[in-house]
C-alpha cells in the first residue's frame, strides 16, 4: 500500500514539474521577461532535457534502480529552483534556460521511472484504468499549476511560485522512503519476448505516441497566446486554459473507458477526430460562452489518449524488456512533444499564432486515419 502511496505522490510531482514549468513560459512572456520566440525554444530545451533523462535511464539498464533515479531527480530539482529564482530576478535568459534544462532532467527521471514501476506491478487488464487514474492525478496538477502561476504572475509575485516547486520536491524527498527499494526482476522462466526493434505492437504504439505528442502535448502552452491576440484579458485567457485542463480530467476517464469496453485503437481514432474538430471550432468561434465548452471538449479529446497509448505500449512488453521499453517509449513521446514545441514556436514567431493549431488539426486527422483505417487486423484487436 505504501508503494502505491509513493507512486501517487510522485505522479503529482511529475505533473507539477512538467506542467508547472511549461506554464511559466506564457507568464514570463506576459511580464516581458522573455520574447514570444523564447517561449518556443526554452520549452524545447525543457522537453529535450526530459528526453535526455529518459535516455540515461535506458542506457543504464539494470545498473541503477528506479529509486536511484528518483533520488537523482529530487537533487537536480533542488538545484534548479534557486537557479531559476536568481535568473528571474536578475533578468538572465541563459540562467532561465539552464533552470528549465535542470528541471527537465528531473522530470525525465521521474516520468520514466514511474512508467516502469507502474507497468511492472499492474496486470494487463487493469492498465487502461490504472494509467487513466494516474493521468488524472497529473491533470489535477495541470489545473492547479497554471492557475496558481497565472494568479501570482498577474499580481507581480511570480518569484514566489518557485517556492511551490520547492515544496513539491520536499514532499518527494519524504515519499522516497515508501518507494520500492528494488525494481521487479524477471524470473528465469520469463520469456525474453520479441525484440523491441521488430515488435509491431510496440512500434505501432510508439508511432502513435510520437504524433499524438507532436500534435497535442504542448499545444496548451500556445492556447493563451491565441486568446491574448484576440484581445482577451490575461485572467480570461487563464480561465479558458483551465477549462482545457478540466477536460483533461474528464477525458482520461472517458477515453480509457471507451478503450476498455470496445477497442483501444478505435478509441484513439475517435479521440483524434474529435480533437481536430475542436481545434477548428477554437479558431472559428467568437462567443466566449461557446469557447468555454469547446475548450472542455478539446481537453477531453487531446489528452484522454495518453493512458490508452501507454497501456497499449506496455501490453506489448514483457518483464525482461519492460524498463528499457518504457524508457524508449518516454523518449519517443518526448521527442514528439519537443518537435511540436519547436515547430509551433517557429510558426508563432514567423507565420501566425493560428498556424500551430492548423498543423495540429491536420496531424490529428492523419493519426485518426492511421488508427481507424490503415491498422492491420492484429492492431485492431489489441
Amino acid at each position: 500500500m505504501r508503494h502505491w502511496t509513493a507512486i501517487y505522490i510522485f505522479t503529482c510531482i511529475s505533473g507539477a514539474y512538467k506542467v508547472g514549468f511549461l506554464a511559466l513560459l506564457p507568464a514570463l512572456y506576459g511580464l516581458h521577461v522573455i520574447d514570444i520566440g523564447a517561449v518556443g525554444w526554452i520549452g524545447s530545451l525543457f522537453i529535450a532535457a526530459m528526453i535526455a533523462g529518459a535516455l540515461l535511464i535506458e542506457r543504464s539498464g539494470e545498473r541503477l534502480s528506479s529509486l536511484s533515479w528518483l533520488r537523482t531527480g529530487v537533487v537536480v530539482s533542488l538545484i534548479a529552483t534557486p537557479v531559476l529564482y536568481a535568473s528571474f530576478t536578475g533578468g538572465s535568459i541563459p540562467g532561465i534556460a539552464l533552470a528549465f534544462i535542470l528541471m527537465g532532467l528531473s522530470a525525465g527521471f521521474t516520468q520514466a521511472s514511474l512508467n516502469a514501476v507502474t507497468g511492472a506491478i499492474t496486470i494487463e487488464d487493469e492498465r487502461f484504468s490504472t494509467f487513466a487514474q494516474l493521468a488524472m492525478l497529473k491533470d489535477v496538477m495541470r489545473i492547479i499549476m497554471p492557475i496558481l502561476i497565472g494568479f501570482l504572475a498577474v499580481r507581480g509575485f511570480l518569484g514566489a511560485s518557485i517556492l511551490v516547486f520547492v515544496a513539491f520536491t520536499a514532499v518527494g524527498g519524504v515519499a522516497l522512503r515508501w518507494f520500492p527499494k528494488r525494481d521487479r526482476r524477471p524470473s528465469p522462466a520469463d520469456r525474453a519476448g520479441e525484440p523491441l526493434r521488430t515488435n509491431k505492437a510496440f512500434r505501432a504504439a510508439s508511432i502513435t505516441e510520437f504524433f499524438d505528442g507532436f500534435a497535442s502535448s504542448t499545444l496548451f502552452v500556445f492556447v493563451p497566446l491565441i486568446f491574448l491576440v484576440r484581445g482577451y484579458a490575461i485572467d480570461d485567457s487563464i480561465y479558458l486554459q483551465a477549462m482545457i485542463f478540466i477536460g483533461y480530467l474528464v477525458g482520461r476517464w472517458t477515453i480509457a473507458a471507451l478503450a476498455t469496453r470496445s477497442n483501444g485503437w478505435r478509441a484513439l481514432g475517435i479521440a483524434e477526430l474529435g480533437m481536430a474538430l475542436c481545434i477548428v471550432l477554437l479558431l472559428a468561434v467568437e462567443s466566449y460562452a461557446v469557447l468555454v465548452v469547446v475548450c472542455i471538449l478539446l481537453g477531453i479529446f487531446t489528452r484522454g489518449t495518453s493512458p490508452v497509448i501507454k497501456a497499449l505500449a506496455i501490453n506489448a512488453l514483457t518483464d525482461r524488456n519492460l524498463k528499457r521499453g518504457t524508457a524508449i517509449y518516454s523518449i519517443i513521446g518526448d521527442v514528439g512533444a519537443m518537435s511540436g514545441q519547436f515547430v509551433f514556436g517557429l510558426l508563432v514567431a514567423y507565420v501566425a499564432v493560428q498556424a500551430p493549431f492548423v498543423l495540429s488539426a491536420l496531424v490529428a486527422i492523419s493519426l485518426a486515419a492511421y488508427c481507424l483505417g490503415t491498422m492491420p487486423t492484429w492492431k485492431r484487436s489489441s
